[in-house]
């Protein structure tokens, strides 16, 4: 049995736990004695461990393995659950994790319905399989925060008004405290930069070795170039002027955007013109 097909079956096992941990979550929002928080954890942690161990067959062999947006779906995935699994013994998300965790049943086992293309044996290298992971880090890392971004926007729109919040029932309101949400956002934005920065560092280190010069022109390098310095004027105004509500969504809207262009719509347009 090849790697590929014992991989898998390891995610699609995963998304079967997803799906069971998230069913269970959604039913204890809408009745609080049906059980305890830690078995959810445990099924989630359980899920979240088969997965990775797919993951890792994946990006730890020498094989060439096959990659593409399914994949990227996948990883984004992990790294939700892996964010919200922590954030779950620190504070109530709850609500959070439900909806991540009924995503993460549909999108962490993609790779198995599309595979995607496989890497040519010859650039499927360590150096390579390091750049693949982080650019698909940075872009799952941002994809999350910007559904934590909507999450926040719909809670705040539902504090405002008073009949809703009033009612005090349903899955937004089940979410954390607005500050708590915003503390997760950009805890979550932070990760995504740290690794957008390894990421734009290794590219110019082997665009050096590749061709010479430190900087190769590029579409997708430029766009990536301004959504890292987007997210760097983020992350000072956010952690050094206290930045908070629309003024700090607006950057990270920005940043979000910028890197959209550098990755999914620039792929869409490349594949449009072969």
């Amino acid at each position: 049995m090849s790697v590929s097909v014992v991989s898998n079956i390891f995610l699609a096992l995963s998304a079967v736990c997803y799906l069971v941990s998230g069913i269970l979550i959604i039913r204890r929002l809408s009745a609080p004695q049906a059980g305890g928080a830690l078995p959810l954890r445990l099924i989630t942690f359980v899920a979240f461990a088969i997965q990775g161990v797919g993951l890792a067959m994946l990006f730890g062999n020498d094989q060439p393995a096959q990659f593409g947006w399914a994949l990227a779906l996948s990883i984004t995935v992990f790294l939700s659950v892996a964010v919200f699994l922590v954030e779950s013994f620190m504070r109530k998300v709850s609500g959070l994790m439900g909806v991540f965790l009924l995503l993460s049943a549909a999108f962490s086992a993609m790779p198995v319905i599309f595979p995607g293309h496989t890497a040519d044996a010859a650039i499927w290298t360590p150096v390579f399989r390091l750049h693949l992971l982080l650019a698909f880090c940075a872009s799952g890392f941002i994809l999350i925060a910007v559904v934590q971004a909507v999450l926040l926007v719909l809670v705040e729109r539902q504090l405002k008004n008073p009949l809703a919040a009033s009612r005090n029932t349903g899955l937004i309101a089940s979410m954390p405290d607005l500050l708590a949400m915003e503390r997760i956002l950009y805890r979550i934005v932070c990760l995504g930069f740290l690794c957008l920065t390894v990421l734009v560092v290794l590219a110019i280190v082997l665009n050096y070795q590749q061709h010479g010069t430190l900087l190769v022109v590029s579409h997708r390098f430029l766009m990536t170039l301004v959504s890292w310095a987007v997210f760097a004027v983020l992350m000072y105004g956010r952690y050094m002027r206290g930045w908070r509500g629309r003024k700090a969504l607006t950057w990270f809207w920005i940043g979000s955007g910028a890197l959209a262009v550098a990755g999914f719509v620039y792929a869409v347009l490349r594949a449009a013109m072969l």
